[in-house]
């Protein structure tokens, strides 16, 4: 399983698991836009796999060009969101036709992306696991801080679930709230970092090349960047003070890890 709560109240984090969910693992897959622009073949084929496994599945505006691409080899989304100012016409006529529930989000206080994971039914009796949110960093630095600001403010109010933002090009991330982490290691994951939020946190970890022993991390002073896994540990512990956001390197390598 990627996440779990543990009984002593620590959270434990498999992100390879995303990859090879079981039949008990009911999750959301969501697409931004972006997301699979440029993908080679096998990162493709691991998100055709992911999305067609998820209980319920979300295109978000413009993500949705690439889904009607691929139409034949996926499932349907669930749901079409969005302000529709970047998904092609023809794209979003075709999913109507489809039967697709089609929500227009056209308030501009907040991104699409936001404004999607309001969708997600959470109490409606659902349980759902996790979300794979799919995206892309863009040339456009201001949407990258979109997307963050986006996960920090949903777990300030939805942190029943967690929310994983995948970069098949690279990257997984996702927010560690203040309390105690257990994160499986990855040893083709060639780098790691612990980055905090307007409030900074104080970190003590083991685990990592370069652990922490309750050092104060924030934006007037350090960030833990460009860190990596210790070859001899197969768990990093972390214990945090406040929020901040986990990333670490994802590469298709990683994938035999699973087997």
């Amino acid at each position: 399983m990627a996440f779990r709560m543990m009984d002593n109240g620590c959270s434990e984090w498999d992100a390879l698991k995303l990859f090879q969910p079981s039949d008990q693992d009911e999750y959301v897959a969501m697409v931004l836009n972006h997301a699979l622009d440029n993908l080679i073949e096998d990162q493709l084929e691991v998100f055709t796999e992911c999305w067609n496994k998820a209980t319920m599945r979300i295109s978000v505006d413009g993500g949705t060009n690439v889904l009607h691409k691929i139409w034949n080899k996926i499932e349907l989304p669930n749901i079409i969101s969005g302000d529709f100012d970047s998904i092609r016409k023809e794209c979003l006529d075709f999913f109507e036709q489809k039967n697709v529930q089609i929500i227009s989000t056209p308030d501009q206080d907040e991104p699409d992306f936001a404004k999607a994971l309001k969708q997600i039914p959470i109490k409606d009796g659902q349980n759902f696991k996790y979300v794979i949110v799919f995206w892309q960093q863009t040339p456009r630095l201001d949407q990258t801080f979109s997307a963050i600001h986006s996960l920090h403010t949903w777990n300030m109010y939805h942190c029943g679930f967690p929310v994983f933002l995948v970069n098949l090009e690279g990257s997984v991330s996702w927010l560690l709230s203040k309390g105690d982490h257990l994160i499986r290691t990855s040893m083709n994951s060639r780098w790691c970092s612990i980055v905090p939020f307007n409030k900074g946190c104080k970190v003590t970890s083991s685990g990592l090349q370069y652990d922490m022993d309750h050092l104060n991390l924030s934006f007037d002073s350090i960030i833990s960047t460009s860190n990596s896994f210790d070859p001899s540990a197969k768990r990093v512990k972390l214990r945090l003070d406040e929020s901040a956001l986990w990333s670490q390197a994802l590469h298709l390598a990683s994938f035999n890890e699973l087997h």
